[in-house]
């Protein structure tokens, strides 16, 4: 195939993409002077047919002839561009530039006019949920580029910012980080912010669709293992013989009865219960508690945050409306600040300063980083965590759930701590090593501990009697390492010691 062919196939294909019918005459006018360009033929839209002269030369005569054909060959091309009605119109014009610069006239001042109608609908689109985001990205260019065929410039910085005001409004904290961006972003820099977190939010709900489609399938799992293996057109047989009463022989083990063992003894099964009873109400007691006093190890974190307000030692409200940013690309807002005292189970005590209280945060977090700017050593091995300073430990943690926990003395309150409904004085009896029940009332009374029922109508079979004359005076004042109301409670239960 020679080129010559090749090139007017690729001008017919070409023409056929669409025909101009007196819309986006800019678009059109562009593409078909790319072809004219392709076929060598443009030059006569600004070159004059050259005057035909008596004494003409060979040259000067193929010239001429020249400019004619590649003229009949434009204008076939431009009025083949067009839709039938103009083409009539058109097609009776002599030369190839009269059509162009009528066109030009005509339709340029149409153009003119809609520059209006591009800014109005640039500044009137807003993006909506139910559509990808970056498909309506790509509209916003498509009108942008419409832009710059009228040459209709607008600084980028203009252009970005008013993209960002123009996202859905479940992207509102996704534009709230990108206003806040210290460094300009471009346009292009900005749609392939939109494509990554489109693409993130998307794996994210394919996560969370498979994760429970994943329990379902473990739950339906657990259901298939209890049904019977036995196929259901198989009898089951059954042995007449092993339905027939008999007499057990020998005693129970527990109970000392006859006629039944010691794993079918009712006496032993109403003991069980009532030991299970308790322990069930410890169970519930322990988990009534909130944990909102732990503290975690966050090496991301730049802020200290605390989301429990009586935590603070010294706390000051903060009401010009400062936001904390999270990792999740989520924000909120910070209420105050102030000080925050983290006592170790290790007795050291650790002063946190300028902590954000954020109760919108579900865990209070430690800057690993602040704590580094401080002098403080971080050491992370075998999911264990050390905090030391100047060689000297400070305190540990754990790992827990992917974070590092610290293990710190939580501070609960007992209006919060006892939540349960049966307490008995057998139960705190055995907790405190047999105390006397006169001090466990005195205990209860004082609110020291919650109030029991009197459960015990006998003496405790455990407790070893014993007789002292004098009683001891010991205080235990002078060890430091109890607060107040450890040493309250320790007397009380020496006294009832050297009273047994």
């Amino acid at each position: 195939m020679t080129p010559t062919n090749s090139l007017r196939e690729f001008a017919v294909d070409f023409v056929k993409l669409d025909r101009f019918d007196g819309g986006n005459f800019i678009r059109w006018q562009k593409k078909l002077h790319f072809l004219l360009s392709t076929l060598n033929v443009v030059y006569v839209l600004t070159t004059p047919k050259p005057v035909e002269h008596d004494d003409e030369t060979m040259a000067q005569i193929r010239q001429r002839r020249k400019w004619e054909q590649d003229d009949y060959i434009c204008k076939g091309h431009i009025c083949n561009a067009m839709s039938d009605a103009l083409f009539d119109q058109y097609h009776v014009v002599a030369t190839a530039k009269e059509i162009w610069d009528s066109l030009e006239a005509k339709y340029m001042v149409g153009d003119a006019t809609s520059k209006k109608f591009l800014a109005s609908k640039f500044f009137d689109y807003k993006m909506v949920d139910s559509r990808r985001v970056v498909e309506q990205f790509h509209e916003i260019r498509h009108i942008l580029n419409q832009f710059s065929q009228h040459k209709m410039n607008m600084d980028e910085s203009v252009i970005v910012s008013a993209i960002i005001d123009k996202l859905p409004p479940s992207w509102k904290d996704y534009k709230r980080s990108l206003k806040h961006k210290k460094e300009d972003v471009t346009l292009e820099e900005l749609g392939q912010h939109l494509r990554i977190e489109e693409e993130y939010r998307i794996n994210s709900v394919d996560e969370q669709v498979n994760s429970s489609s994943k329990v379902h399938m473990v739950e339906e799992g657990k259901e298939a293992k209890q049904v019977p293996q036995h196929s259901k057109n198989k009898k089951r047989k059954f042995d007449s013989k092993k339905n027939q009463s008999f007499k057990k022989k020998g005693s129970c083990h527990h109970c000392g009865k006859p006629g039944h063992f010691k794993r079918e003894c009712r006496l032993l099964k109403k003991k069980k219960e009532e030991n299970t009873s308790n322990f069930m109400a410890m169970i519930s007691e322990i988990n009534a508690l909130e944990d909102d006093t732990a503290w975690w190890i966050d090496s991301g974190a730049t802020r200290h945050v605390c989301m429990d307000r009586s935590l603070f030692t010294t706390y000051e409200k903060v009401d010009d409306g400062n936001i904390l940013y999270m990792g999740n690309s989520s924000t909120a807002t910070i209420e105050g600040k102030g000080n925050v005292r983290i006592e170790f189970t290790s007795r050291k005590i650790l002063t946190l300063t300028d902590v954000c209280h954020v109760p919108e945060v579900r865990k209070n977090l430690v800057s690993g980083s602040l704590l580094n700017k401080h002098g403080f050593k971080l050491v992370f091995e075998s999911d264990n965590f050390v905090l030391t300073k100047g060689g000297v430990f400070v305190g540990k943690g754990y790992l827990y759930e992917g974070m590092f926990k610290l293990n710190v003395i939580n501070k609960i309150s007992s209006s919060s701590a006892y939540v349960i409904d049966s307490c008995t004085l057998s139960l705190w009896h055995n907790r405190l090593g047999h105390v006397n029940t006169k001090r466990l009332r005195d205990m209860s009374s004082l609110s020291l501990i919650p109030r029991f029922n009197n459960d015990m109508h006998e003496r405790c079979k455990s407790r070893i009697p014993m007789k002292i004359k004098e009683t001891s005076t010991y205080s235990f004042d002078n060890v430091e390492a109890f607060s107040p109301i450890e040493k309250f409670l320790l007397e009380w239960i020496y006294i009832d010691k050297v009273d047994r």
